[in-house]
């Protein structure tokens, strides 16, 4: 996969562990994941894959580089070249029994970034990084990821942020979210952006700030049903990608994506590769399919392999018209500021 991703022989020679050991500083000084990440989201939306309308938020925490004993308080002078030597390849022994600990007087030694952060009350606590990403809800693709630290109160920050980062909308549009996001702070933030929070309610410890109002529409329960999708790439990084213990040391070699990306525009002379033909449920309608999910789009300038109508109502002749101008020369031009919503 890798051979192939460069463009490489299957028989040719691959780069050692080493070259990527001495490029890793160049990758992140000219970040080359955001901007790889950034191109693969542009062609998502300029394909109409990602839905412009409706989100879903989530995070969870990632542990890192930094173990229990690397915890110590912040205060401990360091220590002193009349300190007796330590055994060398020895693990010392550490006893933190009964001592308080909190990220307010602990640091860790290994990684200043990482802090001690827990689930929930029946799973221990652990040196943890919060990894959060937001989803559309037509194919569940991430449109964005970002990676913090875990203070308490990263998903709710990282949510408004990521959000932010949107391209503005006239239309008012939904985002999804679990109980952990039902704060009144959270709610009426994103309510000011133009989202319609989605949320599940806390009814356990709290009052809920989500009402009758809210949760009688069918888009709410539709929203709950979809947001669960997000933790399939979650349990993907963890499981297969390898992301539950992070190997680097600190939030800047852990994160995937900068700020950079955000404003990153499509090439105005860019132009998709056409699709030639038609595929077999296309011939048998005798044009293109308009059941894709999420259903039919306009085209208002913006790039798709080919014309949508507006509606699933229309004759056959309009379907044989659209047709004809798919085969003709005079291709609309993909790129838009509307392909990018």
């Amino acid at each position: 996969m890798f051979k192939w991703f460069l463009d490489m022989p299957i028989d040719a020679k691959a780069f050692g562990a080493t070259t990527f050991t001495k490029n890793r500083g160049r990758l992140l000084e000219h970040e080359v994941a955001d901007l790889f990440f950034a191109e693969v989201v542009a062609q998502a939306k300029l394909r109409r894959y990602v839905s412009s309308e409706h989100f879903s938020v989530d995070g969870t925490l990632l542990e890192a580089w930094a173990s229990h004993k690397s915890f110590k308080p912040k205060d401990q002078p360091p220590t002193g070249p009349s300190d007796p030597p330590l055994v060398a390849g020895k693990n010392v022994e550490a006893n933190f029994h009964g001592e308080k600990r909190s990220n307010k007087t602990h640091e860790s030694t290994t990684d200043p970034e990482a802090r001690l952060a827990r689930k929930s009350m029946a799973t221990p606590a652990k040196m943890c990084f919060a990894g959060h990403l937001l989803m559309e809800h037509r194919n569940a693709l991430i449109v964005d990821v970002e990676l913090t630290q875990a203070d308490g109160y990263a998903e709710r920050g990282a949510a408004r942020g990521m959000l932010g980062r949107l391209p503005k909308m006239a239309r008012r549009r939904t985002v999804a979210a679990d109980k952990a996001y039902d704060t009144a702070g959270f709610v009426a933030d994103v309510r000011a952006m133009g989202f319609t929070p989605h949320i599940a309610p806390n009814t356990t410890r709290q009052r809920s700030t989500i009402d009758g109002r809210t949760t009688r529409h069918r888009g709410h329960v539709s929203s709950q049903r979809i947001r669960k999708r997000i933790e399939e790439p979650f349990g993907w990084a963890k499981t297969i990608g390898g992301g539950r213990k992070l190997r680097y040391k600190g939030r800047a070699e852990q994160r995937l994506v900068q700020d950079d990306h955000r404003h990153l525009q499509p090439d105005p002379d860019h132009r998709p590769r056409r699709r030639h033909g038609l595929n077999r449920t296309e011939r048998r309608h005798g044009g293109p399919t308009t059941g894709q999910r999420g259903g039919p789009t306009t085209d208002e300038g913006a790039s798709h392999h080919w014309r949508t109508s507006a509606s699933t109502t229309e004759t056959a002749d309009e379907v044989n018209q659209s047709a004809g101008e798919r085969s003709g020369a005079n291709f609309p031009h993909p790129a838009s500021p509307n392909s990018l919503r």
